[in-house]
């Protein structure tokens, strides 16, 4: 498994952000000190969920017949990545949404 924080974190709170009424909070008059506070709190919670962000990869060789000949190549791909939440809010990893690769890989 690989994991790119950066990246990972910038989907958590890209997500976190979809999630929270930002048109609502801007109606009451937000302060610019409750907007930074609101800000470090994304990027807390982003790192929190950075941890249970997933991505899969496989690596794994084929053997192929060319003009009679028999060679090797390898193949490789990443077929899954993201983070899903339970009933009870928690991050939780859910390999059901993992993708199976293609049948001609095997």
């Amino acid at each position: 498994m690989r994991i790119s924080s950066s990246l990972l974190t910038l989907v958590a709170v890209f997500i976190l952000l979809a999630m929270v009424g930002s048109p609502a909070t801007a109606e009451q008059g937000r302060t610019r000190g409750y907007d930074l506070e609101f800000a470090n709190f994304l990027r807390s919670q982003g790192e929190k969920l950075s941890v249970s962000v997933v991505s899969v990869e496989s690596r794994f060789t084929r053997m192929i017949h060319e003009n009679g000949q028999q060679r090797e190549i390898y193949l490789s791909g990443s077929f899954a990545s993201g983070f899903v939440y339970n009933d009870q809010g928690i991050v939780v990893t859910d390999f059901r949404l993992v993708q199976h690769p293609p049948s001609t890989y095997y």
